[in-house]
């Protein structure tokens, strides 16, 4: 039974509520910074299009879910990007963002939301 009386910085990835994000975070690459974050401890750039992303407090497994956004050039966009996670780890995981014509590109902005059962 998850304690709603728990304070703000830890409800979410310590209550055992199904669904709840246990991490997330909005990232900027030209700064390599969180521009807002919850239960992240860094950003690793890997090279061109490659990212690693590492938990403050690492995931019990690695059943967890990531889901992803991205805009390619900043708030322009661009509507044939391509991202994906992998090597998903209890302490962190990588991402891979790319182009239309399957170029591994940087995109500025990145979002994830992490959901665990545990």
């Amino acid at each position: 039974m998850a304690d709603f009386n728990k304070t703000q910085g830890t409800w979410g990835r310590d209550a055992n509520v199904s669904g709840t994000s246990k991490a997330w975070f909005s990232w900027s690459h030209s700064g390599n910074a969180f521009n807002r974050s919850y239960n992240m401890s860094s950003a690793t750039d890997n090279g061109t299009g490659q990212f690693t992303f590492a938990f403050t407090v690492a995931m019990a497994d690695t059943n967890y879910c990531v889901v992803l956004g991205s805009s390619r050039n900043g708030s322009s966009g661009n509507a044939a990007n391509s991202i994906d996670f992998h090597s998903l780890a209890t302490g962190n995981f990588q991402i891979r963002t790319g182009n239309d014509n399957g170029s591994m590109v940087n995109h500025e902005n990145v979002c994830a939301s992490v959901l665990n059962t545990t």
